[in-house]
Protein backbone atom coordinates (compact mmCIF):
# COMPACT_ATOMS: atom_id res chain seq x y z
CA UNK A 1 0.00 0.00 0.00
CA UNK A 2 2.74 2.30 0.72
CA UNK A 3 4.42 3.10 -2.67
CA UNK A 4 6.81 6.09 -1.64
CA UNK A 5 9.97 4.08 -1.94
CA UNK A 6 11.23 4.93 1.22
CA UNK A 7 11.70 1.22 1.73
CA UNK A 8 14.28 0.10 -1.26
CA UNK A 9 16.21 3.71 -1.35
CA UNK A 10 18.45 4.08 1.94
CA UNK A 11 19.08 7.99 3.18
CA UNK A 12 22.16 9.18 4.78
CA UNK A 13 21.32 10.53 7.73
CA UNK A 14 24.35 11.54 9.71
CA UNK A 15 27.31 13.73 8.53
CA UNK A 16 30.36 14.43 10.49
CA UNK A 17 33.39 16.11 9.34
CA UNK A 18 36.30 15.64 11.70
CA UNK A 19 37.21 19.49 13.64
CA UNK A 20 41.21 17.94 14.26
CA UNK A 21 42.03 17.05 10.76
CA UNK A 22 40.78 18.31 7.17
CA UNK A 23 39.13 16.09 4.54
CA UNK A 24 38.06 13.25 6.88
CA UNK A 25 34.37 12.74 6.95
CA UNK A 26 32.26 9.95 8.23
CA UNK A 27 28.57 9.07 7.03
CA UNK A 28 25.91 6.79 8.87
CA UNK A 29 23.03 5.92 6.63
CA UNK A 30 19.28 4.39 7.74
CA UNK A 31 20.37 0.79 7.05
CA UNK A 32 23.15 0.68 9.21
CA UNK A 33 25.97 1.42 7.10
CA UNK A 34 29.08 3.85 7.81
CA UNK A 35 31.65 5.24 5.77
CA UNK A 36 34.41 7.30 5.93
CA UNK A 37 36.51 9.76 3.71
CA UNK A 38 40.32 10.90 4.42
CA UNK A 39 40.43 12.55 1.15
CA UNK A 40 37.56 15.03 1.51
CA UNK A 41 35.23 12.96 -0.46
CA UNK A 42 37.11 11.93 -3.55
CA UNK A 43 37.34 8.06 -2.24
CA UNK A 44 34.91 6.69 1.08
CA UNK A 45 34.90 3.49 2.67
CA UNK A 46 32.57 1.40 4.14
CA UNK A 47 33.83 0.26 7.97
CA UNK A 48 30.89 -1.42 9.28
CA UNK A 49 29.68 -4.06 7.21
CA UNK A 50 31.94 -7.12 9.36
CA UNK A 51 31.49 -4.80 12.70
CA UNK A 52 28.15 -4.39 13.09
CA UNK A 53 26.46 -7.71 14.61
CA UNK A 54 23.02 -7.39 16.06
CA UNK A 55 22.52 -3.82 14.65
CA UNK A 56 22.86 -4.79 11.20
CA UNK A 57 20.03 -2.86 8.59
CA UNK A 58 19.55 -0.37 11.95
CA UNK A 59 19.85 3.76 11.72
CA UNK A 60 22.76 5.88 12.55
CA UNK A 61 20.88 8.82 14.30
CA UNK A 62 24.56 10.39 15.27
CA UNK A 63 28.35 10.50 14.67
CA UNK A 64 30.76 12.24 17.04
CA UNK A 65 34.20 12.74 15.42
CA UNK A 66 36.61 12.86 18.54
CA UNK A 67 37.99 16.35 19.23
CA UNK A 68 41.23 14.91 20.45
CA UNK A 69 42.12 12.42 17.38
CA UNK A 70 40.92 12.54 13.53
CA UNK A 71 41.32 8.61 13.65
CA UNK A 72 38.65 7.95 16.18
CA UNK A 73 34.79 8.71 16.27
CA UNK A 74 31.76 7.19 18.59
CA UNK A 75 28.71 6.00 16.36
CA UNK A 76 25.09 5.52 17.78
CA UNK A 77 23.13 2.86 16.51
CA UNK A 78 19.34 2.81 16.95
CA UNK A 79 17.11 -0.37 16.03
CA UNK A 80 13.90 0.61 17.67
CA UNK A 81 11.96 0.48 14.98
CA UNK A 82 12.50 -3.38 14.93
CA UNK A 83 11.55 -3.81 18.27
CA UNK A 84 15.35 -3.30 19.55
CA UNK A 85 15.24 -1.28 22.07
CA UNK A 86 18.38 -2.13 23.84
CA UNK A 87 21.54 0.72 23.60
CA UNK A 88 24.28 0.51 20.66
CA UNK A 89 27.35 2.75 20.98
CA UNK A 90 30.63 2.15 19.52
CA UNK A 91 34.03 3.48 20.10
CA UNK A 92 35.45 3.64 16.87
CA UNK A 93 39.41 3.91 16.25
CA UNK A 94 42.41 3.81 13.46
CA UNK A 95 40.15 5.20 10.99
CA UNK A 96 37.38 1.92 11.57
CA UNK A 97 40.02 -0.75 11.66
CA UNK A 98 39.56 -1.05 15.36
CA UNK A 99 35.63 -0.98 17.06
CA UNK A 100 34.63 -1.67 21.10
CA UNK A 101 31.36 -1.73 22.54
CA UNK A 102 30.53 1.04 25.19
CA UNK A 103 27.38 0.82 26.11
CA UNK A 104 27.15 -1.38 29.76
CA UNK A 105 23.93 -2.04 31.69
CA UNK A 106 23.91 1.10 33.87
CA UNK A 107 22.53 3.04 30.21
CA UNK A 108 18.84 2.67 29.89
CA UNK A 109 16.89 3.04 26.72
CA UNK A 110 18.28 2.80 23.30
CA UNK A 111 21.10 5.26 22.54
CA UNK A 112 20.44 8.92 20.14
CA UNK A 113 23.12 10.89 20.42
CA UNK A 114 26.63 11.10 22.03
CA UNK A 115 29.58 14.00 23.23
CA UNK A 116 32.90 13.39 23.84
CA UNK A 117 34.19 16.30 25.90
CA UNK A 118 36.89 18.53 24.16
CA UNK A 119 39.26 18.90 26.98
CA UNK A 120 38.78 15.81 28.86
CA UNK A 121 38.89 12.54 26.59
CA UNK A 122 37.14 10.50 29.00
CA UNK A 123 34.17 12.05 30.24
CA UNK A 124 31.57 11.61 27.40
CA UNK A 125 27.65 12.57 27.78
CA UNK A 126 24.96 10.13 26.02
CA UNK A 127 21.53 11.13 25.13
CA UNK A 128 19.58 7.89 25.23
CA UNK A 129 15.51 7.25 24.91
CA UNK A 130 15.44 7.27 28.73
CA UNK A 131 17.70 10.06 29.80
CA UNK A 132 21.25 11.63 29.72
CA UNK A 133 23.85 9.43 31.16
CA UNK A 134 27.65 10.56 31.94
CA UNK A 135 30.64 8.57 32.05
CA UNK A 136 34.36 9.48 33.63
CA UNK A 137 36.56 6.95 31.91
CA UNK A 138 35.69 6.58 28.29
CA UNK A 139 32.41 4.29 28.17
CA UNK A 140 33.56 1.74 30.43
CA UNK A 141 30.79 3.00 33.58
CA UNK A 142 27.78 4.77 33.11
CA UNK A 143 25.80 7.00 35.57
CA UNK A 144 22.83 8.41 34.68
CA UNK A 145 22.33 12.28 35.33
CA UNK A 146 19.50 12.96 37.53
CA UNK A 147 19.90 16.66 38.34
CA UNK A 148 17.68 18.26 36.79
CA UNK A 149 16.65 16.59 33.91
CA UNK A 150 14.03 14.40 33.97
CA UNK A 151 13.37 10.92 32.24
CA UNK A 152 13.19 12.22 28.78
CA UNK A 153 14.15 11.73 24.81
CA UNK A 154 17.79 13.08 24.53
CA UNK A 155 17.48 13.37 21.06
CA UNK A 156 20.46 15.71 21.03
CA UNK A 157 23.79 17.42 22.61
CA UNK A 158 25.54 19.99 22.11
CA UNK A 159 28.71 21.44 24.21
CA UNK A 160 29.12 25.46 24.31
CA UNK A 161 32.82 25.03 24.78
CA UNK A 162 33.41 28.65 25.91
CA UNK A 163 31.18 28.32 28.77
CA UNK A 164 31.43 24.27 29.11
CA UNK A 165 27.92 24.30 29.17
CA UNK A 166 25.63 21.35 28.10
CA UNK A 167 22.76 21.69 25.71
CA UNK A 168 20.19 19.00 25.57
CA UNK A 169 17.43 18.55 22.44
CA UNK A 170 14.80 16.83 23.81
CA UNK A 171 11.19 15.00 22.72
CA UNK A 172 8.35 16.68 23.90
CA UNK A 173 10.75 18.21 27.05
CA UNK A 174 12.10 21.35 25.15
CA UNK A 175 15.55 22.44 25.49
CA UNK A 176 17.69 21.88 28.92
CA UNK A 177 21.37 23.61 29.59
CA UNK A 178 22.97 22.06 31.98
CA UNK A 179 25.61 25.32 33.24
CA UNK A 180 29.19 24.98 32.93
CA UNK A 181 30.13 20.90 33.82
CA UNK A 182 33.83 21.82 33.78
CA UNK A 183 33.94 20.75 37.39
CA UNK A 184 33.85 17.12 35.90
CA UNK A 185 36.62 16.50 34.10
CA UNK A 186 39.26 14.56 35.40
CA UNK A 187 37.44 13.49 38.37
CA UNK A 188 38.97 10.61 39.99
CA UNK A 189 37.79 7.91 42.65
CA UNK A 190 39.74 9.79 45.27
CA UNK A 191 38.17 13.26 44.35
CA UNK A 192 34.39 11.64 44.61
CA UNK A 193 35.80 10.33 48.11
CA UNK A 194 37.48 13.61 49.67
CA UNK A 195 36.00 15.26 52.50
CA UNK A 196 36.04 18.44 50.43
CA UNK A 197 36.98 19.63 46.90
CA UNK A 198 36.50 22.16 45.02
CA UNK A 199 35.75 21.44 41.01
CA UNK A 200 35.23 24.76 39.18
CA UNK A 201 34.42 28.03 40.24
CA UNK A 202 33.05 30.51 36.97
CA UNK A 203 33.60 34.15 36.89
CA UNK A 204 30.38 36.14 37.04
CA UNK A 205 28.72 38.80 34.95
CA UNK A 206 27.10 42.00 37.07
CA UNK A 207 24.30 42.43 34.61
CA UNK A 208 21.10 43.68 35.67
CA UNK A 209 17.91 41.30 34.87
CA UNK A 210 15.20 42.60 33.25
CA UNK A 211 11.90 41.33 32.60
CA UNK A 212 10.30 40.18 29.62
CA UNK A 213 9.24 43.40 27.22
CA UNK A 214 5.45 43.48 27.44
CA UNK A 215 2.56 43.56 29.01
CA UNK A 216 3.18 44.12 32.52
CA UNK A 217 1.90 40.66 33.68
CA UNK A 218 2.85 38.24 31.19
CA UNK A 219 0.54 35.16 33.40
CA UNK A 220 0.22 32.04 30.97
CA UNK A 221 0.04 33.87 27.88
CA UNK A 222 3.91 33.32 27.33
CA UNK A 223 6.52 30.39 27.98
CA UNK A 224 9.89 31.85 30.17
CA UNK A 225 12.29 29.48 30.73
CA UNK A 226 14.63 29.53 33.99
CA UNK A 227 18.08 31.54 33.10
CA UNK A 228 21.44 30.87 34.65
CA UNK A 229 21.79 31.45 38.25
CA UNK A 230 22.68 35.36 38.42
CA UNK A 231 26.39 35.08 40.08
CA UNK A 232 29.73 32.76 40.03
CA UNK A 233 28.97 29.46 40.32
CA UNK A 234 30.79 27.10 42.93
CA UNK A 235 31.25 23.45 42.25
CA UNK A 236 32.55 21.03 45.19
CA UNK A 237 32.40 17.57 46.07
CA UNK A 238 31.22 17.16 49.92
CA UNK A 239 31.52 14.14 52.10
CA UNK A 240 31.27 12.96 55.74
CA UNK A 241 29.55 10.38 58.06
CA UNK A 242 27.19 13.48 58.93
CA UNK A 243 26.64 14.77 55.27
CA UNK A 244 23.04 14.02 54.03
CA UNK A 245 22.47 12.18 50.92
CA UNK A 246 20.14 14.13 48.60
CA UNK A 247 18.76 10.48 47.67
CA UNK A 248 15.79 10.35 49.99
CA UNK A 249 16.31 6.41 50.55
CA UNK A 250 19.81 6.35 51.36
CA UNK A 251 19.32 9.39 53.61
CA UNK A 252 16.97 7.66 55.39
CA UNK A 253 18.86 4.54 56.02
CA UNK A 254 21.72 6.66 57.26
CA UNK A 255 19.60 8.72 60.07
CA UNK A 256 18.13 5.62 61.14
CA UNK A 257 22.09 4.27 61.76
CA UNK A 258 23.17 7.93 63.50
CA UNK A 259 19.78 7.54 65.83
CA UNK A 260 20.93 4.07 66.47
CA UNK A 261 24.74 5.22 67.33
CA UNK A 262 23.32 7.93 69.57
CA UNK A 263 21.32 5.87 71.49
CA UNK A 264 23.96 3.36 72.44
CA UNK A 265 26.12 5.99 73.04
CA UNK A 266 23.57 7.17 75.54
CA UNK A 267 22.96 3.81 77.01
CA UNK A 268 27.19 3.95 77.58
CA UNK A 269 26.87 7.06 79.53
CA UNK A 270 23.88 5.49 81.04
CA UNK A 271 22.17 9.19 80.34
CA UNK A 272 18.38 9.61 81.00
CA UNK A 273 18.27 12.55 78.84
CA UNK A 274 17.31 12.33 75.09
CA UNK A 275 19.42 12.79 72.52
CA UNK A 276 19.74 15.90 70.80
CA UNK A 277 19.15 15.37 66.62
CA UNK A 278 22.00 16.42 65.05
CA UNK A 279 22.01 19.46 62.86
CA UNK A 280 22.73 18.80 59.32
CA UNK A 281 26.50 20.61 58.46
CA UNK A 282 26.61 23.22 56.64
CA UNK A 283 29.63 24.48 54.29
CA UNK A 284 30.87 28.07 55.40
CA UNK A 285 32.02 30.39 51.94
CA UNK A 286 33.95 33.25 52.41
CA UNK A 287 34.76 36.32 49.73
CA UNK A 288 37.67 37.95 50.23
CA UNK A 289 38.73 40.69 48.10
CA UNK A 290 42.29 41.31 46.15
CA UNK A 291 43.71 42.89 49.03
CA UNK A 292 42.50 39.84 51.40
CA UNK A 293 39.56 41.77 53.23
CA UNK A 294 36.30 39.75 53.68
CA UNK A 295 33.49 40.71 51.67
CA UNK A 296 31.16 38.16 51.81
CA UNK A 297 30.27 35.44 54.45
CA UNK A 298 27.18 33.00 54.21
CA UNK A 299 26.35 29.67 54.64
CA UNK A 300 24.22 26.95 52.65
CA UNK A 301 23.34 23.38 53.21
CA UNK A 302 25.21 20.36 51.77
CA UNK A 303 25.00 16.91 50.83
CA UNK A 304 27.03 13.78 49.67
CA UNK A 305 28.67 14.34 46.11
CA UNK A 306 28.91 16.81 44.10
CA UNK A 307 27.22 20.31 44.94
CA UNK A 308 26.66 23.85 44.02
CA UNK A 309 26.05 27.22 45.34
CA UNK A 310 26.04 30.36 43.70
CA UNK A 311 27.57 33.39 44.96
CA UNK A 312 25.47 36.71 43.67
CA UNK A 313 28.61 38.70 44.13
CA UNK A 314 26.98 41.10 46.58
CA UNK A 315 28.91 42.61 49.51
CA UNK A 316 27.96 41.62 53.51
CA UNK A 317 24.84 44.09 53.72
CA UNK A 318 23.61 46.09 56.73
CA UNK A 319 23.09 43.63 59.90
CA UNK A 320 20.50 46.65 61.62
CA UNK A 321 17.22 45.67 61.25
CA UNK A 322 13.68 46.18 62.64
CA UNK A 323 13.63 42.23 61.93
CA UNK A 324 14.55 40.03 64.78
CA UNK A 325 17.64 37.72 63.65
CA UNK A 326 17.76 34.25 64.37
CA UNK A 327 21.54 34.02 66.17
CA UNK A 328 22.85 31.46 63.76
CA UNK A 329 21.17 33.61 60.44
CA UNK A 330 23.38 34.47 57.92
CA UNK A 331 24.78 38.24 57.53
CA UNK A 332 21.93 39.36 55.21
CA UNK A 333 23.35 40.48 51.37
CA UNK A 334 23.67 44.03 49.88
CA UNK A 335 24.83 46.14 47.21
CA UNK A 336 27.04 44.19 44.41
CA UNK A 337 30.54 44.41 45.14
CA UNK A 338 32.88 45.94 42.24
CA UNK A 339 34.39 44.65 39.24
CA UNK A 340 37.45 42.59 39.49
CA UNK A 341 39.36 39.26 41.30
CA UNK A 342 38.05 37.39 44.61
CA UNK A 343 38.92 34.77 46.23
CA UNK A 344 36.18 31.99 47.28
CA UNK A 345 36.96 29.69 50.41
CA UNK A 346 34.76 26.83 51.29
CA UNK A 347 34.90 25.66 54.81
CA UNK A 348 33.19 22.09 55.90
CA UNK A 349 34.06 21.16 59.22
CA UNK A 350 37.87 21.09 59.69
CA UNK A 351 38.29 21.22 56.09
CA UNK A 352 38.93 24.58 53.72
CA UNK A 353 39.59 24.82 49.95
CA UNK A 354 39.46 28.00 47.93
CA UNK A 355 39.25 29.49 44.28
CA UNK A 356 39.46 32.26 42.21
CA UNK A 357 36.53 33.88 40.67
CA UNK A 358 36.22 37.42 38.65
CA UNK A 359 33.50 39.32 38.58
CA UNK A 360 32.81 41.00 35.49
CA UNK A 361 31.21 44.34 34.81
CA UNK A 362 27.44 44.02 32.39
CA UNK A 363 29.87 43.86 28.66
CA UNK A 364 26.67 46.14 27.57
CA UNK A 365 27.46 49.24 29.42
CA UNK A 366 30.72 51.32 29.55
CA UNK A 367 31.07 52.91 32.72
CA UNK A 368 35.18 52.97 34.03
CA UNK A 369 35.91 51.72 37.45
CA UNK A 370 36.22 55.46 38.95
CA UNK A 371 32.21 55.78 38.18
CA UNK A 372 31.93 51.93 40.25
CA UNK A 373 33.79 52.77 43.10
CA UNK A 374 32.00 56.33 43.08
CA UNK A 375 28.55 54.37 43.13
CA UNK A 376 29.80 52.34 46.08
CA UNK A 377 30.67 54.95 47.91
CA UNK A 378 27.41 56.87 47.37
CA UNK A 379 25.42 53.73 48.40
CA UNK A 380 27.80 53.06 51.48
CA UNK A 381 26.66 56.62 52.48
CA UNK A 382 22.98 55.69 51.69
CA UNK A 383 22.82 52.71 54.03
CA UNK A 384 24.30 54.32 57.00
CA UNK A 385 21.30 56.68 56.77
CA UNK A 386 18.99 53.74 56.60
CA UNK A 387 20.68 52.07 59.22
CA UNK A 388 20.52 55.46 61.91
CA UNK A 389 16.97 55.79 60.65
CA UNK A 390 16.46 52.07 62.19
CA UNK A 391 18.46 52.42 65.25
CA UNK A 392 16.20 55.27 65.59
CA UNK A 393 12.90 53.26 65.73
CA UNK A 394 14.49 50.61 67.34
CA UNK A 395 15.50 52.45 70.41
CA UNK A 396 11.90 53.98 70.95
CA UNK A 397 10.93 50.63 70.69
CA UNK A 398 12.79 49.57 72.99
CA UNK A 399 11.69 52.53 75.32
CA UNK A 400 8.20 51.63 74.74
CA UNK A 401 8.82 48.04 76.27
CA UNK A 402 10.76 49.79 79.17
CA UNK A 403 8.59 52.29 79.77
CA UNK A 404 5.45 49.79 79.51
CA UNK A 405 7.06 48.06 82.79
CA UNK A 406 7.68 50.72 84.84
CA UNK A 407 3.77 51.73 84.27
CA UNK A 408 3.05 48.37 84.71
CA UNK A 409 4.94 48.48 88.17
CA UNK A 410 3.53 51.79 89.08
CA UNK A 411 0.18 50.57 88.73
CA UNK A 412 0.70 47.43 91.34
CA UNK A 413 2.71 50.01 93.39
CA UNK A 414 -0.52 52.33 93.51
CA UNK A 415 -2.57 49.32 94.22
CA UNK A 416 0.09 48.04 97.07
CA UNK A 417 0.01 51.60 98.98
CA UNK A 418 -2.09 52.38 101.74
CA UNK A 419 -3.43 56.03 101.56
CA UNK A 420 -4.00 58.86 98.65
CA UNK A 421 -1.22 60.33 99.33
CA UNK A 422 1.33 57.12 99.18
CA UNK A 423 -0.65 56.47 96.06
CA UNK A 424 -0.24 59.96 94.52
CA UNK A 425 3.56 59.04 93.10
CA UNK A 426 2.39 55.61 91.25
CA UNK A 427 -0.45 57.25 89.73
CA UNK A 428 1.39 59.84 88.22
CA UNK A 429 4.14 58.29 86.86
CA UNK A 430 1.40 55.39 85.00
CA UNK A 431 -0.40 58.58 83.81
CA UNK A 432 3.01 60.01 82.52
CA UNK A 433 4.26 56.89 81.12
CA UNK A 434 1.11 56.65 78.88
CA UNK A 435 1.80 59.86 77.68
CA UNK A 436 5.10 59.48 77.09
CA UNK A 437 4.07 56.22 75.27
CA UNK A 438 1.96 57.49 72.89
CA UNK A 439 4.26 60.40 72.27
CA UNK A 440 6.44 57.87 71.12
CA UNK A 441 4.46 56.12 69.19
CA UNK A 442 3.55 59.14 67.45
CA UNK A 443 7.29 59.89 66.83
CA UNK A 444 7.40 56.31 65.46
CA UNK A 445 5.12 56.75 62.78
CA UNK A 446 7.21 59.11 61.76
CA UNK A 447 9.27 57.07 60.56
CA UNK A 448 7.52 53.71 59.83
CA UNK A 449 3.65 53.07 58.82
CA UNK A 450 1.19 51.90 61.23
CA UNK A 451 0.99 48.21 60.99
CA UNK A 452 -2.58 47.60 59.99
CA UNK A 453 -3.90 44.03 58.53
CA UNK A 454 -5.25 44.82 56.01
CA UNK A 455 -5.76 47.46 53.30
CA UNK A 456 -3.25 49.74 51.38
CA UNK A 457 -2.15 53.10 53.13
CA UNK A 458 -0.21 56.11 51.90
CA UNK A 459 3.62 55.56 52.91
CA UNK A 460 5.32 58.18 50.74
CA UNK A 461 5.66 60.23 53.54
CA UNK A 462 7.42 57.89 55.93
CA UNK A 463 11.06 58.56 56.77
CA UNK A 464 12.24 55.31 56.00
CA UNK A 465 10.20 55.34 52.67
CA UNK A 466 12.18 58.47 51.89
CA UNK A 467 15.38 56.79 52.59
CA UNK A 468 14.57 53.37 50.36
CA UNK A 469 13.32 55.42 47.67
CA UNK A 470 16.42 57.60 47.61
CA UNK A 471 18.79 54.49 48.14
CA UNK A 472 17.11 52.36 45.49
CA UNK A 473 16.69 54.71 42.92
CA UNK A 474 21.18 54.99 42.92
CA UNK A 475 21.31 51.00 43.44
CA UNK A 476 19.39 50.86 40.16
CA UNK A 477 21.42 52.80 38.31
CA UNK A 478 25.31 50.35 37.32
CA UNK A 479 27.05 54.13 37.20
CA UNK A 480 27.94 56.65 39.08
CA UNK A 481 24.79 58.35 40.83
CA UNK A 482 23.05 61.39 38.22
CA UNK A 483 21.43 64.32 39.13
CA UNK A 484 18.12 62.78 39.77
CA UNK A 485 19.51 59.95 42.13
CA UNK A 486 21.37 63.53 44.12
CA UNK A 487 17.82 65.02 45.03
CA UNK A 488 16.42 62.10 45.95
CA UNK A 489 18.86 61.76 48.62
CA UNK A 490 18.91 66.00 49.67
CA UNK A 491 15.24 65.09 50.10
CA UNK A 492 15.93 61.80 52.10
CA UNK A 493 18.90 63.80 54.64
CA UNK A 494 16.15 66.82 54.83
CA UNK A 495 13.67 64.83 55.94
CA UNK A 496 15.60 62.23 58.15
CA UNK A 497 17.48 65.28 59.74
CA UNK A 498 13.66 66.99 60.48
CA UNK A 499 12.50 63.73 62.12
CA UNK A 500 15.81 62.48 63.92
CA UNK A 501 16.23 66.35 65.35
CA UNK A 502 12.45 65.99 66.93
CA UNK A 503 13.60 62.35 68.68
CA UNK A 504 16.36 63.66 70.22
CA UNK A 505 14.63 66.72 71.40
CA UNK A 506 11.75 64.05 72.98
CA UNK A 507 14.27 62.25 74.45
CA UNK A 508 16.14 65.45 75.85
CA UNK A 509 12.92 66.83 77.81
CA UNK A 510 10.21 64.01 77.92
CA UNK A 511 12.24 60.97 78.53
CA UNK A 512 14.48 62.68 81.09
CA UNK A 513 11.89 63.86 82.90
CA UNK A 514 9.97 60.91 82.98
CA UNK A 515 13.17 59.02 84.04
CA UNK A 516 13.87 61.32 86.70
CA UNK A 517 10.38 60.92 87.77
CA UNK A 518 10.62 57.15 87.75
CA UNK A 519 14.28 57.03 89.32
CA UNK A 520 12.26 59.46 92.41
CA UNK A 521 10.05 56.64 93.51
CA UNK A 522 11.05 53.31 95.04
CA UNK A 523 9.94 50.78 92.28
CA UNK A 524 12.75 48.73 91.31
CA UNK A 525 12.74 46.21 88.63
CA UNK A 526 14.99 43.75 90.59
CA UNK A 527 14.19 43.13 94.53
Amino acid sequence: ADVTAAENWQSITAIAPSAVQEGVIWVGTDDGRVHITQDGGKTWESIADSRRGSVKGSWVPHIEPSPHDASVAYIVFDDHRRGNIDPHVYKVERFGKRWKSITTDDVKGYALSIQQDPVDPNLLFLGTEFGLFVSHNDGSDWTKWTAGVPTVSVMDIAIQERESDLVLGTHGRAIFVIDDYSGLRNLSEDDLNSPLKLLSATDGIAYNPKQTPGTRFVASTAFIGDNQPRGAMITFIANGDDVPYSDPEKEKARKVAEREAARTEKDDKKDDKKAKPKKAPKVKVEVKDKDGAIVRTFTRPVHKGINRIVWGMEENGSEISLRERRPDADIPGGFGVLPGEYTVSLTLGENTVSGVVNVQADPRVSYTMEDYVERRAYLKEMQELRDNATLAVKRMRESKKNIATIKALADKAAKDAEGDDAKKPFKDLSKKAGEVAKALTKLEERFVPKDRSEGIHFTADKVLTVLNTAFFHAASHAGKPGDASKAFRANAEKTLAAAMADVDAFYAKDIAKFKAAYEATDIGLLK
